[in-house]
């Protein structure tokens, strides 16, 4: 990746990202250690990563016609503006992806966001910047919550675990069984059940509680 990339090599030509991931792993398919490659492999994407913007910067102000007023003045202010691309991408993976706050909004840090593709990688980023030009969230990714204070808020969790209290499928299952159930079997099996207690009056030893028994008489009496 030379003085020459805006011309041959990554980011050349009519492409519309400076290098991707299958690019790169060409790139270095003859080199035969497994490891040197590997390393090598992860600084290319770490450079298509922070050129990314740069590239676009630079590729869209050279379209520019020269007879479009202000076109002079942003094709000399191009390599200012493609430095600023670099540097808010450098403060995205060194700054963002290593605070406690980028882990909780993005969901990756720095090195598992290294490990990503350069497309998943360009995806994350933009999506980041889009929403922070746009005063949704602030530099570490972070919901603003509308108003006049400006108040940071977390943006709230995905709830994972039913909440306390919620009946599960099988009690759903047996509720509605028992709402099935021929009403008037229903009522039957209840008064039997009623008519149990009070005419059950021997305990394990026998008859207990107070009895009155009638006196003893003839047949036909």
């Amino acid at each position: 990746m030379g003085a020459n990339k805006a011309t041959s090599g990554p980011g050349a030509g009519n492409n519309k990202t400076y290098s991707s991931s299958r690019e790169i792993g060409l790139m270095n398919r003859d080199i035969k250690d497994q490891k040197q490659r590997a390393i090598k492999t992860q600084q290319d994407k770490n450079e298509a990563f922070k050129e990314q913007g740069a590239y676009n910067t630079r590729r869209s102000i050279n379209k520019l016609p020269s007879f479009l007023p202000g076109a002079a003045l942003l094709k000399a202010l191009s390599p200012k503006l493609q430095e600023n691309s670099r540097r808010t991408r450098k403060f995205f993976t060194d700054k963002v992806l290593t605070d406690p706050r980028g882990l909780k909004n993005f969901g990756v840090n720095k090195k598992q966001f290294e490990s990503l593709s350069v497309e998943k990688q360009n995806q994350i980023y933009n999506n980041y910047i889009t929403t922070r030009r746009d005063n949704k969230t602030d530099g570490y990714g972070t919901v603003i919550k509308e108003g006049n204070d400006n108040q940071v808020v977390q943006a709230p969790p995905v709830a994972t675990t039913m909440p306390v209290g919620t009946p599960t499928a099988v009690e759903i299952s047996q509720s509605e069984a028992t709402k099935a159930e021929d009403p008037i079997e229903l009522r039957k099996r209840k008064a039997k059940a009623r008519g149990r207690s009070p005419t059950i009056m021997t305990g394990v030893t026998g008859a207990t509680g107070s009895l009155t028994l009638g006196k003893p008489s003839l047949l036909g009496s």
